[in-house]
């Protein structure tokens, strides 16, 4: 995910990232665990 983070920031004019959570469908965690998670990591795409 750092790696997407830094195309999101270097072409941000240009595209659009989305991220997409699949962890409850997944059974890898619920929306606030992705939460925890991308706040501990820095992201910021949405």
């Amino acid at each position: 995910m750092p790696e997407l983070q830094e195309f999101s920031e270097e072409f941000q004019d240009q595209i659009i990232l989305l991220g997409i959570d699949i962890g409850q469908f997944t059974g890898l965690g619920s929306p606030r665990d992705a939460s925890k998670l991308l706040d501990s990591m820095g992201i910021t795409y949405p």
